[in-house]
């Protein structure tokens, strides 16, 4: 069987618990998916 994967990337500023990420990923997985939402490294400190 075939894994259906999703990766959602934030963009700038952001994060992923901060607007529909997590709605998405939840309607996603629902539908079988295997999402991955990682936060990625802050914008002005990025080596934090």
């Amino acid at each position: 069987m075939n894994t259906k994967r999703v990766l959602i990337i934030h963009g700038w500023e952001s994060n992923s618990k901060e607007h529909w990420f997590l709605e998405e990923k939840n309607r996603l997985e629902d539908r079988g998916f295997e999402v991955t939402v990682p936060d990625m490294p802050n914008t002005f400190h990025p080596k934090k």
